[in-house]
């Protein structure tokens, strides 16, 4: 069985980088599912939290 370690501060980074990158445009951010089992709520909220406004989310 595999892990997968997610960095809510990269993705936050990560994040900030390329909405910079868009402007003037604007980016939206995209949940899958349960964010590959992190918790769709709180790598919502860490999107939130840094500007995002715009989300695309699968259930």
């Amino acid at each position: 069985m595999g892990y997968l370690t997610i960095d809510l501060c990269a993705l936050g980074r990560n994040y900030v980088k390329l909405a910079s990158m868009l402007t003037p445009a604007r980016a939206a951010a995209v949940v899958k599912a349960d964010a590959y089992g992190f918790g769709a709520k709180r790598v919502s909220k860490t999107a939130y939290v840094i500007g995002c406004r715009h989300f695309f989310v699968a259930a």
